[in-house]
């Protein structure tokens, strides 16, 4: 799992979930502004109010904190995700509420998508695996719904992972980080899983 792969020892005390959560939040602001190469960590540290030897409880290098966000974000879709669909008792309920889910998580995350892509030109296994982990979560899903004889029995489900996790990544980008229009992801969500029930094609 990608998620376990970037996983970073947690801190027990109060006082070093604090500092972690500082190092993070502060990493993440400058990350998104000004990219990785071009942040340092003492300026993350400073930033944080924080000495620059108090990272390295936390991290042996820049590129395990970066990792750490990933990770973070990849959790926090994912949980965003679950805890929205768990209402559902269709597949077709359970797409509209995903995606009105990652329209919620990346409108309060913008950063998301600096980051993550980022990735693409730091360490492009990071991105590589992002995304096949989180395929690999839904193809699972639209399994069980083939199982269940909620969708067609001859698509290629890895194919539909990618084609959802496509929509869901750029009507992002265009209604939740381009401008907001969190008043409409209802409608949005609902417009789109009404698209891919009817089919994009007249018949």
């Amino acid at each position: 799992m990608f998620e376990e792969r970037c996983k970073v020892l947690e801190p027990k005390t109060e006082k070093g979930r604090e500092s972690l959560e500082r190092i993070c939040l502060e990493a993440e602001r400058l990350f998104a502004e000004k990219g990785y190469h071009a942040t340092s960590i003492k300026e993350i540290m400073a930033n944080a109010n924080l000495g620059t030897g108090t990272f390295y409880i936390y991290f042996t290098d820049k590129l395990t904190l970066y990792k750490k966000l990933l990770t973070t974000y990849s959790h926090t879709i994912r949980r965003n995700i679950a805890l929205k669909v768990e209402t559902a008792t269709t597949r077709k309920e359970a797409e509209k509420l995903g995606i009105l889910a990652y329209l919620e998580t990346v409108a309060e995350n913008p950063s998301i998508y600096n980051i993550i892509w980022e990735s693409l030109y730091i360490e492009r296994s990071l991105f590589d695996n992002y995304y096949k982990d989180f395929a690999n979560s839904y193809i699972k899903q639209l399994e069980k719904a083939q199982f269940a004889d909620e969708i067609e029995q001859d698509i290629d489900v890895e194919l539909v992972a990618y084609m959802l996790i496509g929509i869901s990544n750029f009507v992002g980008l265009r209604y939740a980080v381009f401008e907001d229009n969190s008043q409409r992801f209802p409608e949005i969500a609902e417009e789109i899983v009404n698209i891919l029930d009817a089919g994009l094609f007249k018949k």
